[in-house]
């Protein structure tokens, strides 16, 4: 004898009470999903700029670091600081300190790829770490590129036509200068120290022959 269909028979009310309670249950889970997965989205972003913060910028490098240089992949760590920043705001003011800090960070995600992790290290620091292919010179060119992009950007922003922020980058590569995200970290920072030292407004590689720690 052939069997009878599923729900061949009426459903009751106490039958559609429960189904309808079970759809309540899975919207109600699928919302709360989603809240969770945006809390944990923006736990990971600074609060003023939208980039990565510092902790979530070194777990992806780390990961990154991790997964691609075994396969041959290189990378760059880039720590960019904004020249005399406290100068901006003793004289111009916090407010207009902050919309710098935006701007640069917006400049940051249109110059650079959407791969690339962008973050705000913390003051008036951030950092940028990429995948490049070729040689270290191609890298260098983009960077003075981005310089020239970010003094036409601050020149022409409005309400700040006294501005003046320069950039100065310090630049490691893995693997050749280290392969932890320790050690990138450290080695960009000896080489930012040395763009300071040469005046500023400029990027630095580091060099393990000419540079010591710090």
């Amino acid at each position: 004898m052939a069997q009878s269909p599923p729900f061949i028979f009426p459903l009751s009310s106490c039958d559609l009470d429960t189904l309808t309670a079970i759809g309540d249950l899975l919207s109600s889970v699928m919302v709360y999903q989603q809240r969770l997965d945006d809390a944990n989205k923006q736990a990971q972003l600074d609060v003023l700029t939208g980039l990565l913060n510092r902790g979530a910028f070194e777990l992806r490098a780390i990961n990154l670091l991790q997964q691609d240089l075994p396969f041959g992949v290189d990378y760059a760590f880039i720590i960019i600081d904004l020249d005399y920043f406290k100068r901006i705001n003793d004289s111009c003011g916090h407010i207009v300190g902050d919309e710098v800090l935006r701007l640069l960070a917006c400049a940051l995600r249109k110059f650079f790829r959407s791969t690339d992790l962008i973050g705000r290290m913390g003051g008036d620091e951030f950092a940028v770490f990429c995948s490049y292919v070729g040689e270290v010179d191609q890298l260098t060119r983009r960077i003075k590129k981005f310089q020239d992009i970010w003094n036409r950007t601050l020149s022409t922003a409005e309400n700040m036509p006294h501005v003046q922020a320069t950039l100065s980058f310090g630049i490691a590569v893995a693997p050749k200068d280290a392969t932890t995200y320790k050690e990138l970290f450290h080695k960009a920072d000896i080489a930012l120290y040395k763009s300071k030292q040469r005046g500023r407004n400029r990027y630095t590689l580091y060099d393990s022959e000419t540079m010591s720690d710090i």
